[in-house]
């Protein structure tokens, strides 16, 4: 990459040995391109010298409003690599970079601005219209702490017990503006082998982590959205993916408990 991206944590990285995350991913929206087809092949190729060697196209259907409700078939082109550990799935309007195995954000976003590059650079993309970062972390209790244990108090939700409850699974939103766009982030808790939600129900990947039908977990989804444009060049979108990032660091190390945080680095006994 030409430009350099400076990094903008504010804070030093947690370096978690056994991090809850479980699923990264970025979209970058930009001005509808209907010959992105034509340019397939040759990202493909980029793409392939680059470790993604998977190729699958999808057929998708989307509703298309007017004085009548019309389904319309679209195609998008999924590429990931043969561990299916990270993907990029590219329609005619955006882009989404995702992974299932993550150390740090600098690597990350290295990778994805490398990954990035030969698709604007052959389709001639030249600007995004919206860039969303999302990060979904999976909490489950041990033997040394409950997932309750884990999130903030304002995240455990009532308790079912006190209310007479057999069964009960909670659910937590809250959503604001950020000096960088809108953060939503979501909590809710669950049983079964389905960790992620529905909307990101995903076979592009594989995931290192497995749930028991009966164990109670817990999901933080994190969703941050800039919209407005940027560039598609290394150096613009670094910074803006780099200050996303950040203030959603500053939201997670509010959500989770510090007691968590020193079991993920392995500081419990």
């Amino acid at each position: 990459m030409e430009n350099q991206v400076v990094c903008r944590r504010s804070e030093p990285a947690l370096e978690l040995k056994t991090s809850p995350l479980v699923l990264v991913l970025t979209q970058l929206r930009f001005p509808t391109f209907l010959h992105m087809g034509k340019c397939v092949g040759d990202i493909q190729d980029s793409l392939r010298k680059l470790g993604l060697i998977r190729f699958t196209p999808e057929e998708t259907q989307e509703l298309v409003f007017g004085p009548e409700f019309k389904q319309r078939s679209t195609t998008r082109w999924v590429f990931s690599n043969r561990a299916r550990t990270e993907a990029i799935v590219l329609a005619n309007n955006f882009v989404v970079c995702e992974v299932s195995q993550y150390d740090s954000f600098d690597n990350y976003l290295a990778r994805m601005l490398e990954l990035l590059e030969p698709i604007y650079r052959t389709a001639e993309l030249v600007y995004c219209e919206q860039i969303g970062m999302r990060y979904l972390d999976l909490l489950r209790g041990s033997n040394k702490l409950s997932a309750d244990e884990m999130v903030c108090e304002s995240l455990r939700g009532l308790n079912a017990k006190t209310l007479g409850l057999e069964e009960s699974n909670y659910q937590f939103v809250i959503q604001g503006t950020t000096p960088h766009g809108t953060l939503s982030i979501r909590s809710f808790e669950n049983t079964g082998t389905q960790f992620l939600p529905p909307d990101l129900q995903t076979e592009h990947l594989a995931f290192g982590v497995k749930v028991d039908e009966k164990e109670l977990f817990r999901v933080i989804d994190f969703d941050h959205i800039h919209r407005g444009e940027v560039d598609f060049e290394g150096e613009a979108l670094g910074d803006k993916l780099w200050s996303l990032h950040d203030h959603t660091d500053k939201a997670f190390r509010q959500v989770v408990t510090q007691a968590a945080i020193k079991y993920w680095k392995g500081d419990v006994s």
